[in-house]
Parts: C-alpha cells; sequence; structure tokens
C-alpha cells in the first residue's frame, strides 16, 4: 500500500486485519476471507493477454451498463464469428492462426451477455459501419441478424442514419425498442421502406 502498487489481497494479511480489527463473527470472517479468495482468481480474458493489452474486458465483467458508439464496424459485442475474422483478414497482417484466435477471444469477450446479470447495452451504431460489405453479403446478412438477436437479450440498439443524395438502400437496424418508445419487438428496417 505505502508503495502505491496494486496486489492481491494476501489471505494471511487479511486474517491478521480481521484480529486486529477484533471481527469474531465467524460467518462475517469467513465472507470477507471468500472475498479475497474470489479477488485472487484470474478472468476469462487472462488466457488472452496477447490480445486484451488494456482493463476493458474486465470492466465489462463487473458493469451494469455499457454504452457505445461504433461509426466504422460493428462493436465486438454485438460481432459474430464470421464478420469478426473477415474483419480480421481485411487487416492483411494477421495469419489464420492469429485470426482464429482473436475471434474466439471476441467470441469469449461476448459471454458477458450471457451472465446471470448481463449489463444493460445501450448502443448507436452508424448507417456506414452496417453499409461496409463485410466479407460479403451472407455474412452481412448473417451479421444483421446476430444483432437482432443479441439485442433481443440486452436492452437498446440503435443505427444512426446517413441522409445523402448518394445513399443506396442501406439494409439497417433501426429503432430496436429505446426505453420509451413503446417498441419492444426487434425489427429490421430497409432505408426507403418506410
Amino acid at each position: 500500500m505505502e508503495a502505491n502498487k496494486w496486489t492481491r489481497p494476501d489471505l494471511g494479511n487479511i486474517r491478521a486485519l480481521l484480529d486486529l480489527y477484533s471481527v469474531s463473527d465467524q460467518a462475517q470472517r469467513e465472507s470477507i476471507l471468500a472475498l479475497a479468495r474470489q479477488s485472487r482468481e484470474k478472468g476469462w480474458w487472462a488466457k488472452y493477454q496477447e490480445i486484451w493489452r488494456g482493463s476493458l474486458p474486465g470492466f465489462e465483467a463487473e458493469a451494469s451498463m455499457i454504452s457505445m458508439y461504433e461509426n466504422l464496424r460493428v462493436p465486438g459485442l454485438f460481432q459474430a464469428a464470421d464478420y469478426a475474422t473477415a474483419i480480421f483478414k481485411g487487416s492483411q497482417v494477421l495469419d489464420d492462426d492469429q485470426i482464429h484466435r482473436r475471434v474466439e477471444a471476441r467470441l469469449a469477450r461476448q459471454g458477458v451477455l450471457h451472465g446471470e446479470t448481463p449489463p444493460t447495452l445501450w448502443t448507436v451504431i452508424d448507417e456506414a459501419a452496417l453499409a461496409k460489405a463485410v466479407g460479403g453479403p451472407s455474412v452481412m446478412r448473417n451479421q444483421l441478424q446476430h444483432i437482432v438477436e443479441v439485442r433481443a437479450r440486452t436492452s437498446s440498439c440503435r443505427y444512426c442514419r446517413t441522409r445523402s443524395a448518394l445513399t443506396p438502400r442501406w439494409t439497417a437496424i433501426h429503432d430496436l425498442g429505446l426505453p420509451g418508445t413503446g417498441r419492444s419487438e426487434p425489427r429490421l428496417h430497409r432505408d426507403g421502406d418506410e
């Protein structure tokens, strides 16, 4: 503590502190020791430390709400496996094993959405991200369906519409149940079919 360095709690030190503070209730002592043991367990992302260098997966694992905006691609928490594969292949700097490992990590990250108490997601995806033909039509069709499925399990997903004379008819997600809209069913919307 004095060196301002974070370390995992030592159970011997925790017991000594419990004695020092005269915590004699055995249930309370065991509860505190269980928390200390739990803090020593590594999260799922530890086996992907060559990919997750920051704290994002840990923050997401503990979050009650996640808000995100993406303008260039579908957010990682919403990516289907074939879409993520196409994204990584598009970089043209990774070999097949590296791509497989990154896709595996990305899909493992999505496990946060399937836990006992998944976070509420509030997501805005720019139309441009949905308009890119990442991996081709079948990959994009699967990706759009995957977004609908993820949205059905979570909370709100909207897309930000781009209007211009050059905008073709994009297939997109539109108004997927933002609280207060009265709409709870996920829908696919095609620009121009209004």
